[in-house]
């Protein structure tokens, strides 16, 4: 054989299917990259059908928007309103943990130990001597 006669490596005409033949790919799903493009294809019609968004459908996402900013505010107003509550609790409860260990010192304070026998009224007066470190009396 010459190099002239040979066949090619690659064909020379290509046989193109009609548009009403049966292939067997119509039932396969579109590959990335055309799904892709089809995705952009449409956005880019719809954009250049309407011309733009219409100002209808940018007052909408405004109002939504708006609506979105004035329940966040609303949330963060009720949660202030929350912690200024748990505040004020929190200072009624130190306030009444204050006036419970005033009346524990007082209520120790004023215990008597004369009648005693010697190990409680020692136990006694040792709270006696820890109450008044506590309350600053440098004893």
């Amino acid at each position: 054989m010459s190099p002239t006669s040979s066949s090619p490596s690659t064909p020379q005409s290509v046989f193109l299917r009609d548009e009403n033949e049966f292939s067997p790919n119509l039932d396969r799903p579109l590959g990335r990259k055309t799904s892709k493009k089809q995705g952009k294809d449409k956005n880019s019609l719809i954009n250049d059908s309407e011309g733009s968004i219409t100002t209808e459908r940018w007052q909408q996402r405004i109002e939504l928007a708006h609506a979105k900013v004035e329940r966040q505010e609303r949330a963060l107003a009720q949660h202030a309103e929350q912690l200024a509550q748990q505040a004020k609790q929190l200072i009624i409860d130190q306030k009444r943990n204050e006036l419970e260990e005033k009346r524990l010192a007082l209520q120790i304070m004023q215990t008597d130990t004369t009648n005693m026998d010697p190990a409680t009224a020692e136990y006694w007066e040792n709270l006696k001597l820890e109450t008044m470190r506590k309350r600053t009396f440098n004893l």
